[in-house]
């Protein structure tokens, strides 16, 4: 027990008890060991007295004396029978203690009242009030000085005259108002001492008190003393008047302490109903428990509503701190916990025991009564209130009970606060529902059923202003192969990587939307420039360029921009088609590009659309075939292979291009279709070109897209399609374009080392055109470059050295070369001259179908001295 507890203990009573608990004083309160040792400065003092007083001379013979053991029973009666006055945080004690002292001072010998009084309240002190030792031994040593200083004043007064008359009246009353300074400055000795300071007017008010019940108290003493002094046989009557005060004041004290907490009470449930969060509900009742119980500190614990939760407590404590939802550490199986379910009531709890720590926060003093918060019979909580104020002693069994009704109204601020937050909870879960069907979960965007109300909206407004509204679709090129082959969190992380950077180009009132997997949507309202969407359109292009950096890997990103704008009487439907359009027209030209809707569009979209319905049955009808040209060496004329080359034979439209189908197949997901297809004709075809030609080298080179490329399918297909067809994987030559090898997917980097393993060979198709880079070249696994036509086109006419540095470059890296296009002797001619190995072109041999291939191997001596040779065998 330190020395906080100790000075809030310390008590002296003389008519109204005047030790008070001030809540400022509490802050300062000194070390025990000091007040140890006032306390034995006090007792000494009152040891000196009791030297000085003992055996000093009786002013006078009473003709009645009382015993001393009687005397002390007084004492133990008048200290246990006290009435509790409260006055805003102060506690003072209002009893009869003077009564007995003013007897002893008349009928009883020094030595026997100092013996009687340090006895009988020392009985009543420890056996019926239970104060600590330390409290107790500060207490009657006040005591035993104040009885000594009156036994002197007294002494000196009362022999000047009569004892019943005005000498023993006015010593009587001398006495006890000497006791009551001595009182009071030994118990402002006390506060002193522990740092405080009282007030002159809180000292006044404090003495005032004491002075009035000491003047009331030595009236009624001295009605008894006259008496006894006159008429011992009526003794008793000495004690009814005081007895009927004193019974009289109590039931008034009683029906009015029941009033003042009622209408606290009361106060409390309208403070926890008016309170509109559950922190401030929680704070008053705090304070409404310190109130109404009289108490220095109060609590709530709120358990948690999991077992991973945490408790969380709030507290105003004696000297002014406050915790508001602190979190604390609790065992929720406490035997505690279970304590208060099983009791029938409130627990009275010690607090120097520590299990009171559970419901307050560290808080010493006498006891802590604590209760139960339940919500549908379900402990949810604790409120306990610790120390009652100055000497109002321990709770009792009206304090319990005001307690649970506190706990009670604390419970129904709890359930009630359950039920808002349920109520908020549902409105918060609408407003999410609402949400939900309106944006993209993913990207937090707007989804396309939004997008398209906004459209809606800005259409209606735009008839109402000059300005102009636009809308940009944003497509990603090749996305499906990022999901295929890097997985789908991979291009989750990228979709949201897109739209942070569509929103950080666009401006706070437009509107960005996802609208399909890979399919973003940008409506512009209010353009005063239609320049600006343009603009928008170059910078989205721009932003998407740099490649998203996923976990350390960089995923490059592409993406088709198309963008229309609103016109006189454009619908929603209509403006998103045309938007839709341009971006498909810009993925046509080239992906990566942009391109703004105009009316010729509608027509070429439809005509697309028209040949991917034709597409998806072109296998069945028979539509496709597999045309073969040549690749000869340009010295010897000795066939080296053939490039196989898909032809679409339309029955309306005729012979259709593959760089019209194939991005039409790619488009409609049919390019894993198509490509087996032609892989398995072109692969069965060498396998009886290699039987009836045995002495002829033949190898077979195919065209594959990236996309082919990403496909993770795509090397257990070819390997499938190889072995039945009993073809060895060095005849074949994949041909690839130069974006091929600049796409920095890990997939088709992959894809590429497993048909190198294989021993599948590639060659670097249209080399030239595309984003060369000698240092791909040098660590890709590229056998040949196959030169672009549009190179050999020009080299007898401009003698440009490009031609002749790529044939030299290619023998550097030890490339085989192939040159494309060859159409003329004079090309073949300046070929030959540069060293170029191999080629391929009308000049040489046409593509041909299978059975015009098969002629043209019959002859496989081509004299290229003269040119028409290769024409007339083709």
């Amino acid at each position: 027990m330190d020395g906080q507890v100790l000075v809030r203990q310390v008590v002296v009573r003389v008519g109204v008890d005047r030790q008070r608990v001030v809540g400022e004083h509490m802050a300062m309160i000194p070390q025990a060991a000091r007040l140890r040792l006032y306390t034995a400065a006090v007792a000494a003092a009152a040891g000196v007295l009791a030297l000085l007083v003992v055996d000093s001379p009786i002013p006078f013979v009473a003709p009645t004396t009382v015993p001393w053991p009687l005397l002390a029973a007084a004492f133990a009666a008048a200290e246990s029978a006290v009435v509790h006055l409260r006055f805003r945080r102060d506690a003072h004690s209002f009893s009869l203690r003077e009564i007995p002292l003013v007897l002893g001072l008349f009928l009883v010998t020094p030595g026997g009242l100092l013996l009687a009084q340090v006895v009988g309240a020392a009985a009543a002190l420890i056996l019926i009030r239970r104060q600590p030792p330390l409290k107790v031994a500060f207490n009657l040593a006040c005591m035993a000085t104040q009885a000594g200083v009156a036994i002197l004043v007294f002494g000196g007064i009362a022999r000047l005259g009569s004892p019943l008359g005005l000498a023993g009246w006015t010593a009587a009353i001398a006495a006890m108002l000497a006791a009551l300074l001595a009182a009071d400055a030994l118990i402002n000795g006390a506060v002193r001492l522990s740092g405080g300071c009282l007030q002159r007017r809180e000292m006044a008010k404090v003495f005032a008190l004491g002075a009035g019940a000491m003047v009331v108290n030595t009236s009624l003493a001295l009605v008894g003393v006259t008496i006894l002094w006159l008429h011992p046989s009526a003794a008793w009557l000495a004690f009814v008047s005081p007895l009927a005060i004193f019974a009289a004041y109590s039931a008034y004290t009683a029906q009015h302490q029941q009033r003042d907490r009622m209408e606290a009470l009361y106060r409390a449930t309208r403070v926890l109903h008016e309170s509109p969060q559950l922190e401030s509900a929680m704070v008053a009742a705090v304070r409404q428990a310190c109130a109404m119980l009289e108490a220095e500190a109060a609590a709530v614990t709120l358990f948690p509503g999991s077992s991973h939760a945490t408790a969380l407590r709030t507290a105003t404590e004696a000297d002014g701190t406050q915790q508001v939802m602190e979190p604390v550490a609790l065992d929720p199986s406490d035997e505690l916990w279970v304590r208060l379910l099983a009791a029938p009531g409130p627990l009275l709890l010690p607090t120097a025991g520590g299990i009171a720590s559970r419901c307050l926060p560290e808080t010493a003093g006498k006891e802590a009564l604590c209760a139960p918060l339940l919500v549908d019979d379900e402990l949810v909580g604790t409120i306990a209130v610790a120390n009652r104020l100055g000497n109002l002693g321990g709770f009792h069994d009206g304090d319990a009970k005001l307690l649970v009704a506190l706990a009670s109204h604390v419970s129904i601020s709890l359930e009630n606060s359950r039920l808002e937050d349920s109520l908020a909870a549902v409105t918060n879960l609408k407003d999410q529902l609402r949400h939900q069907t309106l944006h993209d979960p993913l990207t937090t965007m707007a989804n396309r059923v939004l997008f398209g109300n906004r459209i809606g909206h800005a259409l209606e407004r735009r008839q109402q202003t000059p300005s102009s509204t636009a809308v940009l679709f944003v497509d990603l090129d090749d996305f499906k192969a990022i999901n295929d082959t890097r997985g789908h969190a991979v291009g989750d992380a990228v979709l949201i990587a897109v739209a942070q950077r569509l929103r950080a180009c666009t401006r706070p009132e437009d509107t960005c939307a996802r609208l399909a997997g890979d399919e973003f949507g940008i409506l512009l309202e209010n353009l005063t420039n239609p320049g600006d969407a343009t603009a928008l359109g170059e910078r989205l292009l721009e932003a998407l360029e740099t490649p998203v950096d996923v976990n350390g890997v960089r995923v490059p990103v592409r993406a088709s921009v198309g963008l229309a704008f609103s016109t006189a009487g454009t619908t929603v439907d209509e403006l998103l088609n045309h938007a839709d359009l341009a971006m498909y027209s810009a993925k046509r030209e080239g992906k990566g590009s942009f391109r703004v809707f105009e009316q010729g569009l509608g027509a070429a979209a439809a005509e697309r659309l028209a040949l991917r319905a034709d597409l998806r049955g072109t296998l069945e009808t028979g539509q496709l075939d597999v045309r073969y040209q040549p690749i000869v060496a340009l010295r010897t004329g000795q066939v080296a292979g053939v490039e196989a080359l898909a032809r679409w034979n339309h029955p309306q439209l005729g012979s259709v291009s593959p760089e019209t189908f194939v991005p039409i197949a790619e488009e409609a997901g049919l390019f894993r279709e198509l490509g087996r297809w032609m892989l398995e004709q072109a692969c069965g075809q060498l396998a009886i070109w290699s039987l009836e030609h045995p002495d002829v080298p033949l190898n077979l080179h195919v065209n594959v897209s990236p996309r082919q490329l990403c496909d993770p399918d795509v090397v257990d297909d070819v390997t499938q399609i190889l072995s039945a067809a009993g073809v060895e994987p060095t005849r074949l030559v994949l041909e690839i374009t130069e974006t091929t090898l600049f796409e920095d997917t890990a997939s088709i980097q992959s894809t590429l080392a497993a048909f190198q393993r294989m021993g599948v060979r590639f060659a670097l198709d249209d080399f030239g055109t595309g984003y060369s880079s000698l240092s791909l070249l040098d660590r890709l696994p590229v056998d040949m470059l196959k030169l672009d036509k549009s190179f050999v086109a020009g080299i007898a006419a401009t003698g440009s050295p490009l031609v002749p540095a790529i044939v030299e470059l290619g023998r550097g890296l030890g490339l085989e070369t192939v040159a494309e296009g060859i159409e003329t002797p004079e090309q073949l001619a300046s070929l030959r001259a540069m060293g170029c190995e191999w080629g391929q072109g009308y000049l040489l041999a046409v593509p041909m179908d299978a059975a015009s291939m098969g002629r043209w191997l019959d002859d496989t001596d081509i004299e290229l001295a003269d040119p028409t040779a290769a024409a007339r065998a083709s």
